[in-house]
């Protein structure tokens, strides 16, 4: 049974790595590189390297990578910083926190979570890369890291204690995830695309936990066209970038060349935050990929309750 705590915090300074390596063997853990290697990240804290090894997210990394994590400053402003190339130090260093109980918000410019950011946006528009390595990489970023911090940054209650330039720096870090979403909405590569309307969805979902604590907000981002008369709320800051980057329109015309999972998680983000849409430009939008969607299934009697469910939304929400 790998399951328990400990009533106090055990450091270096008072139990020893061996005497740690061989309490979590007897908790069950078997494989003793894994177990220092969290107990390094961890700091030789029990409790973290427990959280780490029963984490079926947690990435494995290696020696290298852990010393590396561990000598790297969040603030990278004094370091050169080439966005075509992936930053696998930042990716090492942001994990290390993301896995750990005491993990620290990633919201400056030039810090880690930024960089990642910058260079998938670079990699998801190219799908160039160097070697495989650097492939595996932005994969691994892409598909574990970067949904797993954006749900602590959206939803973790821990917002509601963050401070005011904490809540600015989350809010430019959700605009560069924007960025991201959308260049893989026009990118010809649909592999993870699950994983990129799964966070739009988080970040447009007007109760999730940041958009609830920002609801009083003014919007700084231009009015875009697919914005409702809504006034207040950074969620609108939100609604704007995607639709100024063209987002809404790559989105939506998805819905012609999608199958059904991808029609549904299409029409997710756009279900959730309807009330803060304009409704007669989203009807003008959809109208004619929806006719596509209809038409492409009409052959098939088993989907009937799709058809409906399409038809019931384009009226609810668009007449």
């Amino acid at each position: 049974d790998h399951s328990g705590s400990f009533n106090s915090r055990q450091s270096i300074g008072t139990t020893t790595s061996d005497e740690n390596v061989q309490l979590l063997k007897c908790m069950g853990f078997l494989d003793e590189n894994e177990i220092r290697q969290a107990l390094e990240i961890a700091k030789n804290d029990l409790n973290e390297a427990l959280t780490i090894l029963t984490s079926e997210k947690a990435p494995y990394l290696d020696e290298s990578e852990h010393l590396k994590a561990s000598n790297l400053e969040m603030d990278l402003s004094d370091q050169h910083f080439d966005h075509t190339k992936f930053p696998l130090e930042c990716l090492v260093a942001l994990e290390s926190n993301l896995y750990s109980d005491n993990w620290t918000v990633s919201y400056n410019k030039n810090e880690w979570l930024d960089r990642l950011l910058k260079s998938s946006i670079h990699f998801t528009g190219t799908n160039r890369f160097q070697d495989s390595d650097e492939a595996t990489n932005y994969g691994r970023f892409v598909t574990k890291s970067l949904p797993e911090y954006f749900k602590r940054l959206l939803e973790s209650t821990s917002v509601n204690k963050w401070s005011d330039k904490i809540q600015q720096g989350v809010h430019s870090m959700i605009l560069l995830c924007l960025d991201l979403i959308q260049t893989k909405l026009k990118s010809t590569n649909r592999d993870n695309l699950d994983i990129f309307l799964d966070l739009l969805a988080s970040i447009f979902n007007p109760k999730i936990e940041f958009n609830r604590k920002n609801s009083y907000r003014l919007p700084s981002v231009q009015k875009s066209e697919y914005q409702s008369e809504q006034p207040n709320g950074w969620i609108l800051d939100f609604i704007n970038e995607f639709a100024n980057l063209n987002g809404f329109d790559n989105l939506i015309r998805l819905i012609e060349t999608s199958d059904l999972n991808e029609s549904n998680l299409i029409l997710k983000p756009i279900a959730l935050c309807i009330e803060y849409l304009n409704e007669p430009q989203l009807k003008l939008k959809l109208e004619e990929p929806f006719k596509v969607l209809i038409q492409s299934l009409s052959n098939i009697e088993s989907l009937g309750q799709f058809k409906n469910k399409v038809n019931l939304f384009f009226f609810n929400y668009t007449n």
